[in-house]
């Protein structure tokens, strides 16, 4: 059986992620509504909850009409055709249970069955390399491709941290203690004007694609809707905030998120 949900659901939709022991903060409703309000690569949130006798899939995705992708505008009418892919971050089907081969595919049959009735044309799923959820995804999937390495560290203790920098980063951590620069985290929303203000220069001076031009609205939306799953990061020098970083957690995996720097303190 699967039920679909949408982000009217109330707590339904946490309390099914959180029920997972394998959930990330990818799944979370707050998360893809502020994709959504984030506008470009938002699109409509779907929860996908499927159980047999055996074991239950968790699956959450964003479902895009592809006529306001800028290569079909003027070409696609609104309405006609969508795509399907998860969340910005990673994502994929996480499960419990007896997995086996029978339930992965009715799992999927039921999926392609709610995208035919959808006009779903395409799928598109980024995987979680720390999950390792890619549950056979061969056996329903056009291809399967390995894009990148990620990174992943251990911070188990400041030791273990610290040791297994690389000797070029841990120079450049010496230089910036030795200078002075401080860092503090912070739940509240006290310095989140520097945090936009530092994150929208770094993505100006990279010419960064307009996907990560996340507005000032979407940074507030994670403070007050994910206070309790999100950190800010702040390094001070001489008293001035001059770089900041967002970190979105649960009990088990950090991520790294949002970050940036102003350019004429990199070289502290």
């Amino acid at each position: 059986m699967i039920k679909i949900l949408y982000t009217n659901s109330g707590s339904e939709w946490n309390d099914i992620v959180t029920s997972f022991a394998n959930w990330d903060i990818y799944y979370l409703k707050e998360y893809v509504i502020s994709l959504k309000l984030h506008g470009e690569g938002g699109g409509e949130p779907i929860l996908f909850y499927y159980t047999d006798h055996s074991c239950r899939i968790c699956y959450v995705a964003m479902k895009l009409d592809i006529a306001d992708d800028s290569r079909f505008i003027d070409h696609l009418k609104k309405g006609a055709f969508f795509d399907l892919q998860t969340p910005y971050g990673y994502g994929g089907p996480i499960a419990d249970g007896r997995l086996n081969d029978t339930s992965i595919k009715q799992f999927w049959s039921n999926v392609f069955e709610f995208a035919r009735d959808s006009k779903i044309v395409t799928q598109f799923i980024r995987v979680h390399p720390l999950i390792q959820n890619n549950i056979k995804l061969n056996i329903v999937c056009d291809r399967v491709e390995y894009i990148k390495d990620t990174i992943m560290i251990d911070t188990s203790s400041k030791k273990v941290i610290f040791e297994n920098m690389d000797s070029k980063t841990r120079n450049m951590v010496r230089k910036a203690q030795k200078l002075g620069v401080k860092i503090n985290f912070d739940s509240s929303n006290v310095n989140l004007a520097d945090m936009y203000d530092i994150y929208s220069h770094t993505m100006d001076k990279h010419n960064a694609d307009s996907f990560y031009h996340f507005s000032k609205e979407y940074f507030e939306y994670l403070h007050k809707n994910l206070s309790g799953n999100m950190l800010f990061a702040y390094a001070s020098y001489e008293r001035k905030i001059i770089s900041a970083a967002i970190f979105l957690f649960n009990d088990t995996i950090m991520h790294y998120h949002l970050s940036g720097t102003y350019t004429e303190y990199r070289n502290i």
